[in-house]
């Protein structure tokens, strides 16, 4: 690999792994654990560091990816394990909690209070704008430069 495509690639990870959680809970983890900061911080880099660390070497190892790899195990296991990985990554978490991160930053603070009708009717609509984008992908950078960075 060339050194530019090492950076980019080096910048993709840290974007995939590094949020809010691995800013926030080091700080909140080693407050809470008061004597026991050692364990605690030694178990939180092992698996918020080190598992996904290991699982992209894992990944990169096969030429056809994590599914080469697993189906050696075998080829019903290769497909049940990754859907669930990719619905426990996406649609059960990753999707509803976009929704809720606008809506506790964005929408709560002019209201006032949560309610759940509150978060629904934002989540239609918010789901509805991320789907008029995602349908005209040429048009990403358009549209969010005119029309959802100034909203």
């Amino acid at each position: 690999m060339k050194v530019k495509e090492i950076f980019i690639v080096g910048f993709m990870l840290f974007a995939m792994f590094f949020g809010a959680g691995n800013l926030i809970f080091p700080v909140a983890l080693g407050f809470q654990s008061g004597s026991n900061f050692w364990p605690a911080i030694l178990g939180f880099i092992l698996t918020g560091v080190g598992l996904p660390l290991v699982s992209v070497i894992v990944g990169s190892i096969s030429e056809n990816g994590y599914r080469d790899l697993l189906h050696k195990i075998h080829p019903t296991y290769s497909v049940v394990f990754l859907l669930i990985i990719y619905l426990t990554i996406g649609p059960f978490f990753a999707i509803p909690r976009t929704a809720t991160t606008a809506y506790e930053i964005g929408v709560v603070p002019f209201l006032g209070t949560s309610t759940s009708m509150g978060l629904f009717i934002f989540s239609l609509i918010f789901f509805l704008v991320v789907l008029m984008v995602a349908l005209s992908p040429n048009n990403l950078a358009d549209n969010i430069g005119k029309y959802l960075t100034p909203a």
